[in-house]
């Protein structure tokens, strides 16, 4: 059975702040509904992923995320992943 997988790379910057968006604008883009692996090697979990400008600002477990863009990839899955991580850490 092949696997789909939407991969979303960020690089980790030590000292930056999150990036959110302000509560009342959408972020840039929200992608939901996916199967993420963040990285951290636990288990993967179903969870959305929000985009602000460039960076990642949230990724986790479902929450009514409002975006610009809204892509849902049921059943897909979402690598957030940091610099170093590669495409054979899954």
């Amino acid at each position: 059975m092949k696997h789909c997988f939407c991969s979303i790379a960020a690089l980790a910057l030590i000292g930056a702040g999150p990036v959110r968006a302000a509560p009342d604008r959408p972020h840039d883009v929200v992608i939901r509904n996916g199967i993420v692996y963040d990285g951290s090697g636990s288990k993967p979990y179903a969870g959305d992923l929000a985009i602000d400008g460039h960076r990642i600002s949230y990724v986790g477990p479902h929450r009514p995320l409002k975006g610009r863009l809204e892509i849902d990839v049921k059943g897909l899955l979402l690598k957030a992943a940091s610099a170093g991580w590669n495409e054979g850490t899954l």
